[in-house]
């Protein structure tokens, strides 16, 4: 009787994993043929909250990038901390625009955060300002 129950529900178990396993393997195959969803830079901007600086607190950001000594190719004002900051990709004049790197400058002034704030692009696509002593030690 024991044996009888055991290869019944054996058997009814190995059905139901069954299923499971093959709906398992069809959603694998579908996430690996349709992209996910993403966000436009607008839809992403618009849910951020909105940045709440002084009216006479910065400076343009080709004029930042100008007193850092740069040639600005995209900008994006935001904060580091409390500081409100402009985030540039620029280089420095006489490089090619391959050269191009992130830099994080000061909204109020214009000059380059330091030493050793750097901003960077993370894996989202965001820009974060991280600090990077060793890199502007002498």
């Amino acid at each position: 009787m024991f044996k009888k129950a055991l290869v019944f529900v054996h058997k009814w178990l190995g059905v139901a994993l069954a299923a499971f396993f093959l709906m398992w393997f069809a959603s694998g195959v579908v996430l690996h043929f349709v992209p996910f969803p993403a966000l436009t830079n607008l839809e992403r901007l618009a849910a951020l909250p909105k940045l709440e600086v002084p009216d006479d607190c910065c400076l343009s950001a080709h004029d930042a990038a100008m007193r850092a000594g740069l040639v600005l190719e995209e900008a994006r004002l935001g904060l580091a901390g409390q500081q409100v900051v402009w985030r540039v990709l620029a280089r420095p004049p006489g490089l090619l625009a391959e050269s191009s790197r992130w830099y994080a400058l000061d909204a109020r002034n214009g000059s380059l955060l330091g030493p050793g704030i750097h901003a960077s692009i993370d894996s989202a696509g965001g820009l974060r300002a991280q600090l990077m002593a060793s890199s502007f030690e002498s």
